[in-house]
C-alpha cells in the first residue's frame, strides 16, 4: 500500500494544481487504474503536440507500474490497458494539435492530481 501511495504522489506532484472537486471513490485498486487511463489520454495528448519522443508520461505510467505491480500478472496486466484504453480514447478524438488538445491534457492533469490526492488522503492520513 505504501508503494502505491509514493506512486500517487509522484504523479500528483507532476500534475498541474487545479481547484478542489468532488470525486467519487470505489476502491484503490479502481482508484489506480483509473489513474493509469487518465495518464494514457495525458500521453496521447502530449505526444500529439510535442511528437513521440515525448515520453513524460509514460514515465510516469512506468513509475506507477514498478510501484503498484511490478511483477508481470493481472494487476499489471489491468493498469497497462487501462493506459491503452485513455490513450486510444484520445486518439479517437483529435488527430493534430490544436489548443483544444493543449487544454485537454492540462484538466486531465489536474484530474490524476485530484484523484491522486484523494488516494493519498484516503490511506496516508
Amino acid at each position: 500500500m505504501r508503494a502505491m501511495m509514493f506512486a500517487v504522489l509522484m504523479i500528483a506532484a507532476a500534475a498541474a494544481p487545479a481547484p478542489a472537486q468532488d470525486l467519487e471513490v470505489v476502491s484503490p485498486i479502481r482508484d489506480v487504474s483509473r489513474l493509469a487511463e487518465i495518464i494514457g489520454e495525458a500521453h496521447y495528448l502530449r505526444i500529439t503536440c510535442n511528437n513521440r519522443d515525448d515520453q513524460y508520461w509514460r514515465q510516469r505510467m512506468m513509475t506507477l507500474m514498478q510501484l503498484e505491480a511490478p511483477q508481470p500478472g493481472s494487476r499489471r496486466t489491468a493498469l497497462v490497458n487501462a493506459f491503452n484504453q485513455g490513450f486510444r480514447r484520445q486518439e479517437g478524438r483529435f488527430r493534430s494539435c490544436t489548443r483544444e488538445v493543449r487544454e485537454a491534457e492540462v484538466e486531465l492533469a489536474a484530474q490524476g492530481r485530484r484523484l491522486a490526492r484523494s488516494l493519498q488522503d484516503r490511506y496516508l492520513n
